[in-house]
């Protein structure tokens, strides 16, 4: 059961990540699939768990989301799209609350990594670049 609930997780992440790159913007429905998805794995797997899983996935789209805001607020720039945010609130219901922070290092690093791959490795003027961080 485990692994068939990593492949989905890994299918949806995929398909996510595919259609942020195309399109730059990560579609709601796929946000919302991930979220569904997570739910019934812990459903399935560890029903208790649930409640703690949902709370802090809604915690940590707050998070994100309050960053988003004082980003902007800053420097007059939206740095994380809403799909980012929900992402993140979606990708945390599969994640062991512990790890949250593991995840946002993981995510920093991965957009680090993509600011490069998408400006052909130099910095270039990255102010005025959309990376699609999902």
């Amino acid at each position: 059961m485990q692994l068939f609930a990593s492949t989905v997780l890994v299918g949806l992440l995929l398909l996510i990540s595919i259609r942020d790159i195309k399109t730059m913007r990560i579609a709601d429905g796929l946000n919302a699939l991930l979220a569904l998805a997570g739910v019934i794995w812990w459903l399935l797997s560890n029903p208790a768990s649930l409640p703690l899983q949902v709370g802090m996935a809604f915690l940590a789209a707050c998070l994100l989301w309050f960053v988003r805001l004082i980003h902007t607020k800053l420097t007059g720039r939206i740095g994380l799209g809403f799909g980012d945010v929900k992402l993140i609130g979606a990708g945390m219901i599969w994640v062991n609350p512990h790890l949250f922070p593991l995840l946002l290092f993981t995510a920093s690093a991965a957009g680090l990594v993509g600011v490069f791959s998408f400006s052909g490795g130099g910095t270039g003027d990255l102010k005025s670049r959309r990376i699609p961080f999902g």
